[in-house]
């Protein structure tokens, strides 16, 4: 099977964005939409170097081929980035305020 050169920190910080999500803030809609989902990856892979391995097309990277410090920087990083789209939002307006929800529940 041909293998391919692929960043793997793209693989893990989602992953870790996931964790924390479920982990931290269970309940707390962080993100309204994929494109919000987006920038908050985009935020995360602008702070890490990206790391590059070799890989077929079965195969999937784990947190365990990063040394430790790597996996601290990856799970801080992530943290900090949720905390900030979470402070910014807890300022912002609701994004759903006026909508029918609102008849219904507000």
């Amino acid at each position: 099977m041909e293998k391919m050169l692929v960043n793997i920190i793209e693989y893990l910080a989602l992953g870790e964005l996931e964790d924390c999500l479920c982990r931290e803030h269970p309940h707390q809609q962080v993100f309204h939409d994929a494109m919000e989902r987006e920038s908050m990856m985009q935020q995360v892979l602008n702070r890490i170097p990206a790391i590059y391995m070799w890989l077929a097309a079965d195969e999937c990277p784990n947190r365990n081929q990063l040394n430790p410090a790597e996996q601290e920087l990856l799970r801080s990083v992530v943290r900090d980035v949720v905390n900030q789209k979470l402070q910014q939002a807890s300022f912002g307006a609701d994004p759903y305020a006026g909508s029918m929800s609102e008849a219904f529940y507000g």
